[in-house]
């Protein structure tokens, strides 16, 4: 797995690893069994970034909607 999802202009986009990204909610997780949607996958901040190699575990990271 990549560590980088998407580089734009001024921005680049990082693979969550959702276990150490606790500034998220994740309502709109993918990794998150009970989200409201499954949209979000990536994260601006580098420190919340899956390591080279590492992948998300699916779970629920929130009580059921």
């Amino acid at each position: 797995m990549k560590q980088i999802a998407k580089k734009m202009k001024g921005m680049t986009l990082y693979m969550c690893n959702p276990e150490i990204n606790k500034e998220c909610d994740k309502r709109f997780c993918m990794y998150n069994t009970n989200a409201v949607d499954y949209l979000c996958e990536c994260t601006s901040k580098k420190e919340f970034a899956l390591k080279i190699g590492e992948a998300a575990v699916e779970k629920e990271y929130t009580p059921p909607v």
